[in-house]
């Protein structure tokens, strides 16, 4: 009797192990047949990598660059007060007809005529105003396609706006000029169309395969062969097996 127990439990003890080498082995197996599945099929996963690295390059050459330029400024009274005065027609005219405003639309007019449109029209589309960590602080953030237009409405906004009303505005932070555009993002989009590439490699090289491996009826393979199938081989595909 404690002789089979001791036998028990020497059986016991080697089932544990045995489960992880199979384990690993199964690993090992699914990890050859992927590389194999790449491997055979590069061209297929270099030509749709291509194509998408491709369409995300064109994708960023298309797009029209958005600069964004940011002020932060400090007035004397609480910033919720103000903000819908900062958004006035009264206060867009007046920024229209500052100097600096005019000889930026005349310098546009003249060498980029395709990008000049309404000023107002910009302002309300593309200006936005933020609450600051404190009350009395106010974010100014102009984006538009021309980083000289941002900087320069970042800048005047609050001094027109100053001159309209009682208020002190102090700037605790200038707009400056951007030097990178925050739309497109261009490494972002080629990332993104690698990943898409490597994807669609593989939905293209499953499809092929499942292509080459379609099996014919044995009618067909007779006629295309012109040969009597003398017999069929079946195949099996058993997973190892512990038996105790």
């Amino acid at each position: 009797m404690q002789a089979q127990l001791q036998q028990e439990e020497h059986t016991q003890t080697n089932i544990v192990v045995l489960p992880e080498k199979n384990r690993r082995a199964r690993y090992r197996y699914y990890a050859n047949k992927t590389s194999e599945f790449v491997f055979d099929r590069f061209w297929i996963f270099l030509f749709a990598i291509a194509l998408s690295l491709s369409v995300a390059y064109i994708a960023n050459e298309i797009q029209t660059p958005l600069f964004e330029s940011k002020s932060r400024v400090k007035l004397d009274e609480d910033v919720n007060l103000h903000l819908s005065f900062f958004r006035s027609p009264k206060i867009f005219e007046q920024l229209a007809q500052e100097s600096e405003v005019q000889n930026f639309f005349h310098w546009e007019a003249t060498y980029h005529p395709q990008t000049s449109s309404d000023f107002l029209q910009r302002l309300q589309n593309n200006l936005v105003l933020t609450e600051e960590i404190h009350p009395q602080e106010l974010g100014i953030r102009f984006r538009d396609s021309n980083p000289r237009l941002a900087t320069l409405v970042a800048n005047l906004l609050p001094l027109v706006y100053e001159k309209n009303s009682s208020l002190n505005i102090d700037f605790i932070a200038p707009a400056v000029l951007p030097s990178f555009p925050i739309r497109p993002q261009k490494t972002l989009n080629l990332i993104l169309g690698l990943i898409g590439g490597i994807l669609l490699g593989f939905l293209l090289s499953r499809f092929f395969k499942i292509s080459s491996e379609k099996k014919d009826s044995l009618q067909e393979i007779e006629k295309q062969s012109q040969l009597p199938i003398l017999g069929i081989i079946p195949d099996h595909h058993e997973k190892e097996r512990i038996v105790l």
